[in-house]
Formats: structure tokens, sequence, C-alpha cells
């Protein structure tokens, strides 16, 4: 979010940027994917759930609290 923000961008112009030109890499060492999907898809918040799910119905789950930087400013 801050290389986004210095950059003038939003983090999802900015990321889908990166992933553009990552594709030439992974030509060159020939790999591929049958599915590709961003952090922010539908796709990846489906996956994600559907293991968080499966997760927590397999055994209990243990809750901590984290202290984090928040700026209030930005939300």
């Amino acid at each position: 979010m801050l290389a986004a923000e210095k950059a003038g961008k939003s983090p999802q112009t900015f990321i889908a940027e990166i992933a553009k030109g990552r594709q030439q890499y992974l030509d060159g060492f020939h790999i591929g994917f049958d599915n590709w999907h961003s952090t922010h898809s539908a796709e990846n918040h489906g996956a994600v759930a559907g293991h968080y799910r499966r997760l927590k119905k397999a055994r209990p789950s243990v809750y901590t609290s984290v202290e984090q930087f928040y700026d209030p400013v930005k939300g």
C-alpha cells in the first residue's frame, strides 16, 4: 500500500501492473497456472473462506490479541 501510494496509484492498479509484468518471467521458466487469481478476487475469497471453515470445524481455534499499527486517517 505504501509503494502504491508513493507511485500515485491505487493498490489494486499497482499490483495489477506488477502481475502483468510477471508473465514474461513465468514464461521464461516455462511455468504456467491452470488458475491464477489475485488476493482480492472472488475466487480467492471463496477458497480462503472454505479452507477456514474446514479448519475451524476440524479443530478448535485459538484466539489471541495482536497489537498492530493503525492509521485512523486512512482506516
